[in-house]
């Protein structure tokens, strides 16, 4: 059948991140529609792209993918160009798989001089940008395997290649963004307060950013919860005892809220699509409140968050979960909605999808700074 307004979204998935970009409306529709669209793809350790065939509800924003199919792009790497078939399939409800149709495309790719794609991936070849006609041997890994070496201990490169996946701007120091931006990729969602309180605990210097030294301490540490381990090497730390009291206020909340988070999603029985219908709601609020989505759009009063919660046996429970969560009089409706989506039968992948809508305020199918901040 012929859709109203036929798209194609792709996307990549990688170890710290998650990219999805989408065409425009097609220059051609009916049974053969047709794109000119040229969407950019950043990758890091990335060798398989997965392309969707959807039908775009332009007054929602939302995207009911019809069919699905991916590419390897091990030959991208190493040709720079390629032109791909890519057939794509639907599943029906009973398990039945049944193909659609096919998407082709062309792809290119640049990166670095000398950088070889897709890094950090041991168990497949990689590609310099200097020497395509060259395959390097790839040793069988397991996933472990060069993180420890034979008497337990990290290994060096690892440690420092882990460091530069999360300094997203390569400025030598991982900072609250770029904790909040690779957490949020990860599917788990934390508050300002708790990433503050994760910067604190290696912040040495008291400048809010974390550097190499203390990262590879963390890591090596047997016990890294203990907030003593930094003086192992011999940072001088300063202890201050309104910055331990702080520490430890925000793990009996963090603790509390899973706690309360994890009562209420049992006694009502919460499920995957309560959650769904929780965000539904308060992104209509959102996008009909104002021209212009942005962070403010999504603060609740305590009444406005009641609307978006489902029936309570007590309001108390309600009145508890606003009080763990706001910020003055206001909380952020998505932490809320996040946090829950943890208590009920949803897999990781689903929630990593639902905190980049949550983010993704101007539907481009990118996070800016702005936004991950």
């Amino acid at each position: 059948a012929e859709l109203t307004d036929p798209r194609i979204m792709i996307r990549s998935k990688g170890k710290c991140h998650i990219n999805i970009n989408m065409t425009g409306e097609a220059e051609c529709k009916g049974a053969d529609p047709k794109w000119s669209d040229k969407l950019a793809l950043p990758v890091v350790d990335e060798y398989i792209i997965s392309v969707d065939f959807c039908e775009y509800d332009e007054v929602t924003g939302v995207s009911d993918c019809i069919g699905t199919g991916a590419i390897n792009i091990l030959p991208l790497y190493k040709d720079g160009k390629i032109d791909a078939r890519v057939d794509l399939k639907q599943q029906k409800a009973l398990g039945e798989t049944i193909a659609i149709g096919t998407v082709f495309m062309s792809l290119s790719f640049s990166g670095p001089r000398g950088v070889s794609f897709p890094r950090d991936e041991r168990a497949v070849p990689s590609y310099s940008t200097e020497k395509n006609d060259t395959v390097p041997e790839q040793p069988k890994v397991s996933a472990v395997d060069g993180i420890r070496n034979d008497e337990g201990e990290w290994n060096d490169e690892d440690i420092r290649r882990s460091f530069q996946l999360i300094d997203l701007d390569s400025n030598g120091y991982i900072g609250a963004a770029e904790i909040r931006h690779v957490l949020i990729m990860m599917g788990e969602h934390v508050s300002e307060e708790e990433v503050d309180m994760m910067i604190s605990m290696l912040d040495t210097k008291g400048d809010g950013q974390i550097g190499y030294p203390q990262f590879k301490a963390m890591v090596e540490s047997e016990d890294p919860a203990n907030e003593n381990f930094l003086e192992n090497e011999d940072f001088n730390c300063i202890k201050d005892s309104v910055v331990t009291q702080r520490r430890a206020e925000e793990l009996e909340k963090t603790s509390k809220k899973r706690e309360v988070l994890s009562r209420i999603a049992g006694t009502c029985n919460l499920v995957k699509g309560d959650v769904t219908r929780m965000w539904d709601v308060l992104r209509q609020r959102a996008f009909s409140s104002s021209s212009k989505v942005t962070h403010d759009s999504f603060k609740l009063g305590y009444n406005e968050f009641t609307e978006i919660m489902p029936a309570f046996d007590n309001t108390s429970e309600a009145r508890c979960i606003f009080d763990l969560f706001r910020n003055g009089k206001h909380l952020d409706g998505r932490e809320v909605v996040m946090s829950f989506s943890s208590f009920v039968d949803s897999r990781n992948e689903e929630r990593c999808r639902l905190a980049f809508d949550m983010y993704d305020e101007d539907r481009s199918g990118y996070l800016s700074m702005d936004e991950a901040e």
